[in-house]
């Protein structure tokens, strides 16, 4: 059954409203937030999405956590917090 979008936001379907006419904006304000962020993250986050479908929620789990483990230990973590620190912008290297 159809759905407002004031609905599918108050649920979580959407992540943000927006004025019609400015969804053009709007979804390159996003798409730039997404492509300043880390490099390894984005491959994860990518992975993720399209694994966790076929394989199931159990097995989608166990990868995710691995990755995140890898993610963890990466030389982009470490430059993360090590720009947070020194409150400067990341210069993610993707590795």
């Amino acid at each position: 059954r159809p759905v407002s979008a004031q609905r599918a936001y108050e649920v979580g379907f959407v992540n943000e409203l927006c004025e019609p006419g400015s969804e053009t904006e709007a979804a390159l304000v996003t798409a730039r937030q997404i492509a300043s962020a880390a490099p390894l993250v984005l491959r994860f986050l990518k992975q993720a999405a399209r694994h966790s479908i076929p394989v199931g929620l159990v097995e989608a789990g166990y990868s995710a956590q691995y990755q995140a483990q890898m993610l963890a230990r990466s030389e982009d973590a470490r430059e993360g917090a090590l720009a947070a620190k020194e409150r400067r912008a990341p210069v993610f290297v993707g590795r």
